[in-house]
C-alpha cells in the first residue's frame, strides 16, 4: 500500500515582484499536476483562496511504482519553476525497501529545494496510529 497526502502554497519566486511572472507560472504547474489529475486512485488539485493559489495532493495506490516517480517529479518541478513556494509531502509506503515501512517519510519544499524530513508525529505507524499484527 503506497499513500501520500500533501499541500502546496504557490509562490512564483523569493522577492516581492511576483505579479509579473504568476500567471505563467500558474499555466505551468497546471500542466505538470496534470497526469496526476489522471490517476484514478489520486488527487491533484490546485484553488487561489483569498489570492493565493495552493496545491492539494492526495493518493492512496496498491503499489509505490504505480505513482511514486511521479509524484516526486511534481513536487520537485513545483519547486524548482516556483521557488517562493512551500509545502509538505507526507508518504506511506508500507513495502519500502530502505527499512522505511513503518513510518511516513515527509519531503519539505521550502526556497526551491526539496529535502526528505523524519516524521515526529505519525510514526512509528505501529503503535502511533495502528495496532501491531497478532497471529492467533
Amino acid at each position: 500500500m503506497y499513500e501520500y497526502h500533501g499541500w502546496i502554497t504557490l509562490v512564483s519566486s523569493l522577492g516581492e515582484d511576483e505579479e509579473s511572472d504568476s500567471r505563467e507560472i500558474i499555466k505551468k504547474v497546471e500542466e505538470i499536476l496534470s497526469p496526476l489529475e489522471k490517476e484514478r486512485n489520486g488527487l491533484a488539485h490546485m484553488k487561489a483562496l483569498n489570492g493565493e493559489q495552493f496545491v492539494i495532493l492526495a493518493g492512496h495506490f496498491n503499489r509505490a511504482s504505480q505513482i511514486k516517480p511521479l509524484l516526486f517529479r511534481v513536487f520537485k518541478d513545483i519547486a524548482g519553476m516556483a521557488p517562493g513556494s512551500y509545502g509538505l509531502l507526507y508518504v506511506r509506503d508500507d513495502e519500502d525497501m530502505e527499512n522505511q515501512d513503518n513510518e511516513f517519510q515527509v519531503l519539505r519544499m521550502a526556497r526551491g529545494s526539496v529535502n526528505k524530513c523524519k516524521d515526529q508525529y505519525l510514526s512509528p505507524c505501529i503503535p502511533v496510529i495502528e495496532d501491531p499484527f497478532i497471529l492467533e
